[in-house]
């Protein structure tokens, strides 16, 4: 049992260490042009001074087709 456990918690370490190398990997793109860096760095602002709206994500499902 013990085994199977270790084999679990691996994989979900692989898995974090995936996900954290992707939103790396997407932040130095982002910050890679001036524009979209001032843009990100303006929503942070925004976000931290308040200035949000949340909103519901619109799944592919509820889009109309081309």
């Amino acid at each position: 049992m013990q085994k199977v456990e270790h084999s679990a918690s691996r994989k979900q370490s692989e898995e974090i260490a995936w996900a954290e190398s992707e939103a790396t990997d997407e932040t130095t793109y982002l910050l890679s042009s001036k524009a979209n860096a001032e843009r990100l760095l303006k929503s942070i602002d925004n976000l931290r001074a308040g200035q949000t709206l949340a909103r519901r994500l619109i799944t592919l499902a509820e889009t109309p087709p081309l």
